[in-house]
């Protein structure tokens, strides 16, 4: 059983450095784990599952906590063993790891296994395993689950959840204690996490990382789930894609932030390229310093313990912004048959808002094509304690809100209940399209945008959800821009974002009483 607690655990990846090098970093930086790749690709299951149990054997007399890591099937095409096993397909149309049960079982043999990663799994799936297709040269995409013929998007997120439902059960009920795929897009992180897939989100890479954070965290907060986070060295195709002090910042975010695991994906940036003697270098410098200091560290609190006062809610559909017909296909969940409209982008129009217009209006990343994706990088963008929920969410985990924004192709009757309740008794303010608005609102709301008293709260009727008009009357909500706050049970911290995007300062952890608007029931 998995004990979620209060101690903050960090790691690193690295699949080309020598045994001895990894151990040495872990030792002089006293982190907590290490992330395992090996290759399966041309071996036979026999001789695999014996190959991995004997590692798996070497990791338990180390004492070496480890998270066995597969990347392979993102860059093959075929994954064949001598005894015709292909590791990367499990049948038609259905691209991704192909373990058997003996092998997961020989991975998870030893109590220092925290669990199996399928890296970058929400893009392979979304994007049809684009990475094989500029890999190989490949003209077809090969697809990771078969399709679904239906153009109903609420009906393919029900197929698709059980296809990711099946999937993960190959592993944990196999003994793996976590299966888990860090994701490039911050989509999905809801659907994952119902069907025990646990939430682990990039930082750095071409995304705000306390964007990524608030969607993920707000998935680990909805199903009571461990959050993870990657810290990738990468962006775009530029390793290391970010300075140290950007490292330094992302490392602190995920402590502060309440992430329960966190890792450094990319650590040979740790050494000068070349550099036979394996000194470590400023980025090197930096990780072992922060490890020093936090790593294994009684923290006090975790992202279950968060208490947001901006919420999103929508159905967890897959959209980032993706419309590049070449690259980023413009469909939901990798299937031509679903095609984004307006009701997709809404929640990406709330995103934009309540970071003070820093977010774009099309995309939760730099890696939509378009004039947002030439600005610089930055990784913290203001804000003042979101979450994004999916459509199920129910009401005691919404008890805190003091804004919310209701978005996308569905939300539930009983959810819709819930914030209807949160209106009249807690003087919540919603934004929403009429569509799920109560009958008795909608009848009152007239022309394009409309702000209607309810109890002690109020609707705001609009069409888009970034409008001048919805900013005037809820700005005094999204806090200071050029600020970031995190508000939790017991406190709330504030920092202050540096100009470059790249860094902060906390500048305040207030303790908070019992007296503030803070229970979550």
């Amino acid at each position: 059983m998995i004990r979620m607690d209060n101690i903050f655990r960090l790691g690193f990846y690295e699949s080309d450095k020598p045994t001895e090098i990894k151990e040495k970093l872990l030792a002089d930086s006293k982190a907590n784990f290490i992330l395992w790749a090996p290759s399966e690709n041309g071996k036979s299951v026999k001789d695999y599952t014996e190959e991995v149990k004997k590692s798996a054997k070497e990791f338990h007399e180390k004492g070496l906590p480890f998270v066995y890591r597969c990347e392979h099937t993102n860059w093959a095409e075929h994954g064949f063993g001598p005894d015709g096993h292909d590791w990367y397909n499990a049948g038609k149309d259905a691209h991704r790891m192909n373990y058997p049960p003996e092998t997961v079982r020989a991975i998870s043999s030893v109590p220092e296994c925290l669990g199996i990663m399928h890296d970058e799994m929400e893009h392979a799936f979304i994007n049809r395993n684009l990475s094989i297709t500029f890999n190989t040269k490949l003209k077809k995409r090969p697809l990771f689950f078969p399709l679904c013929d239906t153009k109903d998007v609420v009906a393919a997120e029900k197929y698709y959840e059980d296809c990711f439902r099946k999937y993960a059960e190959e592993f944990l009920t196999n003994g793996s204690p976590r299966f888990m795929g860090e994701h490039v897009f911050p989509v999905l992180y809801h659907l994952f996490a119902r069907v025990g897939i646990t939430p682990c989100y990039k930082q750095q890479k071409e995304s705000f990382s306390n964007l990524q954070a608030i969607i993920a965290g707000g998935a680990a907060l909805q199903y009571d789930t461990e959050l993870w986070a990657c810290i990738d060295m990468w962006y775009r195709l530029t390793y290391p894609g970010h300075s140290p002090n950007e490292l330094k910042h992302n490392l602190l975010f995920a402590y502060l932030f309440g992430s329960d695991y966190a890792f450094v994906e990319g650590s040979a940036a740790f050494y000068n390229k070349g550099d036979e003697s394996h000194e470590y270098n400023e980025y090197g410098r930096t990780f072992i310093n922060f490890s020093r200091e936090y790593a294994g560290k009684y923290r006090g609190y975790n992202i279950r313990d968060y208490r947001p006062r901006i919420g999103i809610i929508r159905l967890d559909d897959s959209f980032w912004g993706q419309s590049d017909p070449v690259a980023w296909l413009p469909i939901l969940y990798g299937n031509p048959n679903l095609k984004p409209d307006r009701r997709a982008g809404e929640w990406i129009r709330a995103l934009h808002l309540i970071t003070h217009g820093e977010g774009s209006r099309k995309s939760l990343t730099w890696s939509r094509i378009g004039f947002y994706s030439l600005k610089r990088h930055r990784s913290f963008c203001s804000m003042n304690s979101p979450a994004v929920f999916d459509d199920r969410v129910t009401k005691d985990k919404l008890t805190s809100l003091e804004l919310c924004f209701l978005c996308g192709y569905h939300i539930s009757e009983e959810t819709l209940k819930a914030v209807a309740e949160l209106v009249k008794e807690n003087g919540l303010i919603v934004v929403t399209s009429k569509r799920f608005a109560p009958e008795h609102i909608r009848a009152k709301a007239k022309g394009r945008q409309a702000e209607i008293k309810d109890g002690k709260g109020s609707w705001i009727i609009t069409s888009k959800h970034n409008s001048r008009f919805v900013k005037k009357r809820v700005a005094h909500l999204l806090g200071k821009k050029g600020e970031m706050t995190f508000r939790y049970k017991d406190r709330e911290i504030a920092m202050r974002i540096s100009k470059d995007g790249e860094a902060f300062e906390v500048t305040q952890i207030k303790t908070l009483t019992h007296s503030e608007p803070v229970p979550m029931r």
